[in-house]
């Protein structure tokens, strides 16, 4: 998994009305017009909410008639917290990035942090 993957999941759940939806949703499939119903908001702002956690690959519709059911793929969810432990500890990974960074606080090393210490 890569760095914009995560940035998106994240971005998808740093928002409380987000979240709020995932709550919902993990208790039960919702139309768009019970979100509307339940969070006192308009249909317009959930619709946009939902086209993020969509986006974001942590919430699938589906049609019932003339409705979309919003269902929380819990399993998504569950891969990108997993990933993101993995990404965290992973510091043999491809990201060159973040080798460069590692390489320059071994440079650094401790006598950087004494040195700000006695400034």
């Amino acid at each position: 998994m890569i760095t914009a993957d995560f940035v998106s999941v994240f971005k998808a759940l740093g928002q409380p009305t987000r979240l709020h939806i995932l709550r919902l949703l993990s208790a039960r499939n919702l139309c768009v017009c019970e979100l509307v119903e339940v969070l006192q908001t308009s249909q317009p702002r959930i619709s946009q909410h939902l086209k993020v956690l969509k986006n974001a690959g942590l919430v699938k519709e589906s049609i019932d008639g003339s409705m979309r059911i919003y269902h929380l793929q819990r399993e998504a969810l569950r891969h990108y917290l997993s990933s993101f432990n993995d990404f965290l500890t992973d510091y043999d990974s491809q990201d060159q990035e973040i080798k460069t960074y590692l390489r320059h606080l071994a440079e650094i090393g401790d006598e950087y942090r004494s040195s700000r210490r006695q400034s």
